[in-house]
């Protein structure tokens, strides 16, 4: 029988390796929004990247494990991992922060919708604290 302690351990070295691997299966995702024939997104892609941001977002900022143990969630959260979120969560505000620089830059010389310009931004943002976050865990483990 395992004890709570060991759930959480497990827990950690499971986020270790998902979280880089959401992070580049997010990236991948956007595929799904370059429209090489000039078309536009559909309703359901733009539905999908929503859904799929959200639950980033809120797996990121909770600390995901939401069906597991109350107890096993709070030892996975421990302080070492509330670090490496912060740590994680500021570079990847500093990410998004850069992207939205660098839209309104080039939108003069290559214009740019609304919805096309939040999107590259919470994607890279995203993208950025998921791949700090997971590879922050790979070091603490």
């Amino acid at each position: 029988m395992t004890t709570d302690t060991e759930k959480a351990d497990a827990v950690s070295r499971r986020r270790a390796q998902y979280m880089p691997f959401l992070a580049v299966a997010l990236l991948a995702q956007q595929s799904l929004f370059v429209s090489w024939d000039g078309r536009t997104v559909t309703l359901a892609q733009t539905a999908a990247w929503i859904v799929l941001a959200l639950v980033v977002l809120f797996a990121i900022v909770t600390g995901g494990n939401w069906f597991a143990n109350p107890r096993v969630r709070q030892l996975a959260n421990d302080e070492v991992t509330r670090a490496n979120r912060a740590k994680a969560i500021v570079r990847g505000f500093i990410a998004a922060m850069l992207t939205a620089v660098l839209v309104f830059a080039v939108s003069p010389i290559e214009p740019i919708t609304a919805q096309r310009a939040a999107h590259l931004i919470v994607s890279i943002g995203l993208a950025v604290t998921l791949l700090v976050f997971g590879l922050e865990e790979r070091k603490s483990l």
